[in-house]
């Protein structure tokens, strides 16, 4: 009997094998001369620091893939259908909250929006948790939740990366690249291994094109993003395009995106095409950036309005707060009332427009004073380490059927498969967070030269690998070959590794050469051509739905998911409805059943008036330097002492652009020699760097 592979699922073979056969060599090898009795066991080049990690850590990247492919495609047990359980989806989180209290630990930073806390309990650690509890237990009810949760990720985007460049100024194209390598480096790979658009594990474009536009906003005319009132200016005409874009001229975003295509991924995701699904979910936070952006301007304000008023008299401060806390509670009870209990597509229309509101909220009642501030709960933060991974991971090794079923590890046992499912997939995303930082260290270091090459490195074997896997996909060969073609590769690895090793006399003269603009320029072309070229292939493979047929067992299920790969559907046609009603996913296919109500028409989802009243908030926000809708300036006019009933500019950016070393010390302006003022702030003290 014969298996299907996909050609990009070969390609990864391919591309992979070689890594995985020397390493064990190499292994086998240091272990063998161990064993002899020598203390420093060496083979040449394959033992050097770099080469043993690269080979180790795309050995640990084969092994994690591999799990996926196999618990996806070839597990022993059928996929279980998943079961609503909300004792578990809330017992589970009552139990991760009570562990958690046993690792609560506390920061000497005291500071508003500090790192610890960023990080931390309110955030990445039990969102994310929930987030993918939500998934298990098929807890629909909390689906408005989630979309918060989500808002709350995409507002960090906005947050973490306008705080980093404007106190590092670091626009450079290599920043970028470190940055989307952290964000797509194992989606990437994990699309080329299951065969699965891009657009199917959504949180990442999503997050990687609202970086971009945190980065566009901030490089846009940088020199002036320390000014008074230009970088208010860019980032109200950010929120103004998105505006434009989503909800004035709501069909002008056919007009960018159009290249999506409207072509079925035959997956839950993008079951009508990637253009619609992307449109739905940018659409659901296309102003949560912006508003991390506000945060992120107004954080000087802030702490100094924070400062201030804990010098008060202590019932005067509690006076001051209280008005602020009440006010954000009020607001978000009537978002609640007139929003979060509206039935789900209700909600979706209205989401984007207030979920900042609960949002705010919890920021601001999470600050309210120094005790909350200075502690933390060192467990969630763990957790909130690799969320990413975790999200990634959850769509095959924890859950099944690109996250429609459940892994069904022992058939029957369903509590006992949750808790060894659950440990696997929380072991490797640890497993892919550590490789995924050590890569970016090796392929893009703090070189931009040696980076270009290095990546254009990687994406010439990758389309090399696939031009392999095309080859075998027309001559049919049987796995016997494959390992052939492996081990051919490894070692043409090890003879261009010793060939290179040979040349390192004129190392220094061929690192000045690749320095040069001109080769620069040489990498950057060779790899967007790569790329292109491969994303060309695998389009190609689809189409004409390729596969590499190798020996199996008859038992196999490799085709049991992928019989509807290429699969055109448009809201007319019955086979669509059927795959819909097969894949029926409350929340994955979401976008799908949303779009037949409104036949799928790019913009249908705008709400200009909500959208309108959105950008006032927004505005009003920045232009009185207040990101709780001048609550915060408000109670301080109001019940502060005389005198202190207001913050001015100079007061809350002054110290920052001090330690930023964009302004001298007043002494040293003053002619006088001194050292700068002591003041800390959120985005420049050390404890809360960003």
């Amino acid at each position: 009997m014969t298996v299907d592979l996909p050609v990009s699922t070969m390609a990864m073979v391919v591309l992979l094998g070689p890594a995985v056969v020397l390493w064990a060599v190499v292994e086998a090898g240091m272990l063998a001369q161990r064993a002899a009795g020598r203390e420093k066991p060496s083979l040449g080049p394959l033992t050097g620091e770099k080469m043993l990690t690269l080979l180790r850590c795309s050995s640990i990247l084969a092994g994690v893939l591999f799990l996926c492919y196999f618990c996806e495609h070839l597990m022993w047990n059928q996929p279980a259908e998943k079961v609503v359980r909300p004792e578990m989806y809330w017992g589970s989180f009552a139990v991760l909250v009570v562990v958690s209290l046993f690792t609560i630990r506390k920061t000497d930073c005291k500071d508003f929006m500090n790192r610890e806390q960023t990080e931390d309990p309110g955030w990445k650690g039990w969102m994310q948790f929930l987030f993918l509890q939500y998934h298990y237990w098929k807890m629909e009810d909390a689906y408005k939740d989630i979309r918060v949760y989500i808002t709350c990720y995409l507002w960090m985007t906005g947050f973490g990366n306008f705080s980093f460049f404007y106190v590092k100024r670091d626009y450079s194209l290599l920043r970028v690249l470190q940055m989307i390598w952290r964000m797509n480096f194992f989606v990437v790979f994990l699309c080329l291994t299951m065969d699965n658009p891009y657009i199917v594990y959504y949180i990442c474009p999503l997050h990687t094109f609202y970086f971009l536009v945190t980065y566009a906003t901030m490089v846009v005319w940088s020199e002036v993003n320390h000014r008074q009132y230009a970088p208010l200016v860019k980032v109200i005409t950010c929120a103004a395009l998105l505006y434009t874009v989503y909800d004035l001229i709501p069909r002008s975003f056919d007009f960018f995106f159009f290249w999506l295509g409207n072509k079925s991924t035959g997956a839950p995701i993008g079951a009508h095409g990637v253009e619609w699904e992307w449109y739905f979910r940018s659409f659901l936070d296309h102003f949560s950036t912006c508003w991390g952006m506000v945060f992120a301007l107004n954080m000087p304000f802030l702490a100094e309005w924070f400062k201030k008023v804990e010098t008060f008299s202590l019932a005067r401060e509690w006076g001051i707060k209280g008005t602020v806390a009440v006010g954000l509670l009020g607001m978000s009870a009537a978002w609640a009332a007139n929003i979060y209990t509206r039935s789900k597509g209700g909600y979706n229309a209205l989401h984007c427009y207030y979920a900042v509101v609960p949002l705010l909220t919890y920021l601001f009642i999470r600050n309210i004073s120094k005790t909350f501030r200075s502690y933390y709960l060192h467990g969630l933060h763990w957790f909130g380490t690799i969320t990413l991974e975790s999200y990634l991971l959850q769509y095959h090794v924890w859950l099944a059927d690109n996250a429609a079923k459940l892994l069904n590890i022992i058939e029957g046992q369903w509590l006992l498969t949750f808790v060894i499912a659950s440990v696997l997939h929380v072991f490797l995303a640890c497993q892919v967070f550590t490789i995924t930082n050590k890569l970016r260290s090796l392929v893009l270091p703090n070189n931009l030269p040696e980076a270009l090459r290095n990546l254009s490195m990687l994406m010439a074997a990758i389309f090399a690998s696939f031009l392999v896997a095309h080859a075998f996909s027309h001559t049919g060969l049987g796995a016997g070959y494959l390992c052939l073609v492996v081990l051919m590769v490894a070692a043409g690895i090890v003879g261009a590794v010793l060939k290179a090793s040979e040349l390192v006399p004129s190392g220094s003269k061929i690192a000045e050469a690749h320095t040069t603009v001109s080769a620069q320029v040489f990498f950057g072309v060779a790899f967007v051509g790569c790329m292109v070229a491969t994303h060309t292939m695998m389009g190609y493979s689809r189409e004409v739905s390729a596969r590499v047929h190798l020996m199996a067992n008859e038992r196999s299920a490799s085709a049991r998911l992928t019989s509807v790969s290429g699969l055109q559907m448009t809201m007319n046609q019955p086979t669509a409805v059927a795959l819909a009603r097969e894949l029926d996913h409350y929340e994955l296919l979401d976008s799908f059943m949303y779009g037949r109500e409104h036949a799928f028409e790019i913009g249908s989802l705008a709400q200009p008036w909500h959208g309108l009243v959105a950008m006032a908030a927004l505005i009003w926000c920045i232009a009185c330097r207040d990101s709780f809708f001048g609550l915060s300036r408000l109670a301080l006019a109001m019940l502060g002492p005389e005198g202190q009933k207001t913050i001015t500019w100079e007061e809350a950016y002054g110290p920052v652009l001090h330690k930023l070393g964009i302004r001298k010390p007043d002494a040293e302006e003053a002619g006088v020699t001194g050292e700068p003022p002591n003041e800390r702030t959120p985005l420049t003290a050390g404890c809360a760097s960003k």
